[in-house]
């Protein structure tokens, strides 16, 4: 059960709307889940192949050549959908943090909406200080603790836990495959390559929930923060356009 800390009256900082930062993060996100799919299917598709040619199967070179486009061609969607998604993300968990202040007194939040942004390019920080700013987000954004009281720490949610977990999971993955398939391509040995497409295969799913966790934490971190807004200034809310 969370714990509360009475807080002073103070006066809070005007909630903005979270709704449009988090239809185009999610919508992003679930373009990632989408490109995923089809990456998986691609890389599923170039297993069978390989494996065909592991057993002695004669498989026509056009054949091969086509799956390693299709390959390279969502692989390629893949790169520029990330990137506007991490953009996307990160304006909305700015805005989302900075929330944070029409609801909770400033002294008792401990990330400032920079520092939430920022603690993604951190080197080794990274690998931790993301996790315990989007819990902050989801714990200060708990519409069951009346504003301005604090919400004292509780060690996060599994839906927290499960989105950075799988992150990390995917960014593991993600360079393993880089150090393992670095080396030129006709070096690669048939054994090798088919070990890669079946890392690759594991990289697919665990982005593709990755994904659908980080879509999940933005939908009900919206909500959330949309529910406390209504307890602070009545139903139907209003609050500052974005």
């Amino acid at each position: 059960m969370l714990s509360l800390i009475d807080d002073a009256p103070a006066t809070l900082a005007p909630m903005r709307s979270l709704l449009g930062r988090s239809i185009a993060a999610a919508l992003l996100l679930l373009g990632n889940v989408i490109v995923g799919v089809f990456l998986l299917i691609a890389h599923g598709q170039r297993l069978l192949l390989l494996r065909q040619v592991q057993q002695g199967t004669l498989v026509e070179s056009d054949t091969l050549e086509a799956s390693d486009q299709l390959v390279l061609l969502w692989s390629g969607l893949s790169l520029p959908i990330e990137i506007a998604t991490a953009v996307a993300f990160l304006v909305w968990l700015y805005r989302a943090n900075d929330n944070l202040r029409a609801f909770r007194a400033e002294r008792s939040l401990e990330f400032t909406p920079s520092q939430a942004v920022t603690s993604f390019f951190i080197p080794f920080l990274n690998l931790v200080r993301p996790y315990a700013v989007v819990r902050e987000v989801w714990e200060a954004s708990d519409p069951a603790v009346a504003p301005p009281a604090s919400v004292a720490e509780s060690g996060g949610t599994w839906l927290v836990k499960a989105w950075w977990g799988l992150f990390i999971g995917r960014a593991v993955v993600g360079w393993w495959l880089m150090i393992a398939t670095r080396g030129p391509a006709e070096e690669a040995a048939l054994e090798a390559l088919v070990s890669a497409t079946y890392a690759m295969l594991g990289y697919c799913l665990v982005a593709i929930a990755a994904a659908c966790a980080a879509i999940a934490v933005v939908v009900l971190i919206e909500r959330r923060q949309n529910a406390l807004g209504q307890a602070l200034q009545g139903a139907p809310s209003t609050v500052a356009a974005s």
